[in-house]
């Protein structure tokens, strides 16, 4: 049976409403990409993520800390030592940390003193930097982890390092290293971090851990950079 006008107008209608409606979406699906290029106008690239590379990092079998007390009192405050002795003092002294770093985290092979050296055969370390080192790293690394845990939300996490935080400060090995009498790093920046403002740790802790690049490519591998 042959149409009627009024179905056939209706159809007309409804295609024509298809049609449009299909150029909308297309010029739609175009407007940052395509259509920009043919009107001249400047497209913008993505600027892609650095990516940061891996690490070799130092393996580790934990001592006491009396065992490590030992180790360290063994190095005198006095004098002075090159780059090689300090790579060698930290290394070792690494290898045996007492306290337990974030999960994945590890000490990496090379040690901060060889960054931007003009000219290393020139330069003297204190005999304690790589002591000095070690305890910096572990406690900057668990404050970097803390602060990351934070920022996923992850509040268990996060006071879980913040309390492997006081308690390492607690330890000789703090004592041995910051002079801190007072324990005013905790009362300022530990309990302030547990309220969840951690300003202060960040500018003591955060920044400059991850201003450091073998540092930062670590903190990466465990997905703590930010």
């Amino acid at each position: 049976m042959p149409r009627s006008a009024s179905t056939v107008g209706a159809v007309v209608a409804l295609l024509s409403l298809i049609a449009v409606t299909g150029c909308g979406a297309g010029s739609a699906e175009r407007a940052d990409g395509a259509a920009s290029a043919e009107s001249g106008a400047p497209v913008e690239t993505p600027t892609p993520t650095p990516t940061i590379e891996p690490v070799e990092t130092i393996a580790t079998t934990p001592i006491s800390v009396e065992d490590y007390l030992s180790l360290t009192e063994e190095r005198s405050a006095d004098g002075g030592v090159k780059l090689e002795g300090v790579q060698d003092d930290y290394r070792a002294l690494a290898a045996v940390f007492p306290l337990a770093l974030p999960n994945v985290y590890a000490f990496p092979v090379e040690s901060r003193a060889a960054n931007n050296l003009d000219d290393e055969k020139k330069v003297q370390f204190s005999a304690t930097y790589g002591e000095n080192e070690v305890f910096h790293f572990w406690l900057d690394s668990t404050a970097t982890a803390a602060y990351a845990s934070h920022l996923r939300g992850d509040s268990t996490a996060a006071n879980r390092y913040l309390d492997a935080i006081e308690d390492g400060y607690a330890t000789p090995i703090r004592r041995h290293t910051i002079e801190d009498p007072e324990n005013g790093y905790i009362a300022d920046v530990v309990d302030s971090a547990r309220r969840g403002i951690f300003g202060q740790m960040i500018l003591q802790n955060v920044n400059p851990f991850l201003e450091i690049e073998q540092y930062e490519a670590v903190a990466a591998q465990a997905g703590d950079v930010f």
